[in-house]
């Protein structure tokens, strides 16, 4: 089985050249390609891990912020629950206050009652007594 292939001089210039082309343009073409394509793929890499980086950065953030809204919501609740408490207290003290006040007030009106009650009675008593020696002497006389 012969393919009708008789080698000469120039097939082995051909087999030259062409090696020569193959290694011409793998220096001058395929490995700055493969240089650029490997660049590529170092800057995609680069970029894909910056972006993972900054996804778990985000999401440590995130957790913070969160953590910090739930710290300053339990604070607000606890500074409203304080305030009501001392508004309350606040409430009972004023309450307190007035309730005094008043139940001061009332006795201090009714010393004022009863001492004018006292004079009252004295003058009556004085009206009275004038009021029978009057009527005494109209009998008497009459």
């Amino acid at each position: 089985m012969s393919i009708g292939i008789i080698p000469n001089e120039t097939l082995f210039v051909e087999i030259v050249l062409f090696l020569v082309f193959v290694v011409v343009v793998n220096y001058m073409v395929l490995k700055p390609y493969l240089g650029i394509a490997k660049e590529r793929q170092d800057q995609a890499d680069k970029t894909l891990k910056e972006a993972q980086a900054l996804a778990k950065e985000r999401e440590m953030l995130l957790k913070e912020a969160q953590e910090i809204l739930e710290k300053a919501k339990k604070e607000a609740q606890q500074i409203l629950e304080e305030a009501i408490k001392k508004a309350n207290d606040e409430k009972q003290r004023i309450l307190k206050e007035a309730e005094e006040k008043a139940e001061l007030e009332y006795r201090t009106q009714i010393e004022k009652i009863k001492q004018e009650l006292e004079e009252q009675k004295k003058v009556l008593e004085a009206s009275l007594d004038s009021l029978v020696e009057s009527l005494v002497e109209k009998v008497i006389k009459g």
